[in-house]
């Protein structure tokens, strides 16, 4: 486990809020990253994740 990401000095308030739609696919893959790290945890659920995060994205567009 890599605590990399975590040691980078988070920017400030109104910076963020500027960066958020090129921070997007960066946090969309991080968010991958952990959910593949879990994969055996929540194979049931497999198939209704993937339609969560395929069709939240979508909705919210």
């Amino acid at each position: 486990m890599t605590v990399q990401a975590q040691s980078r000095p988070i920017p400030a308030r109104p910076q963020s809020e500027n960066q958020i739609p090129e921070n997007r696919p960066l946090s969309i893959a991080r968010l991958l990253v952990v959910l593949a790290r879990y994969l055996p945890y929540y194979k049931p659920f497999l198939s209704e994740i993937i339609l969560l995060t395929v069709l939240l994205p979508l909705a919210g567009s």
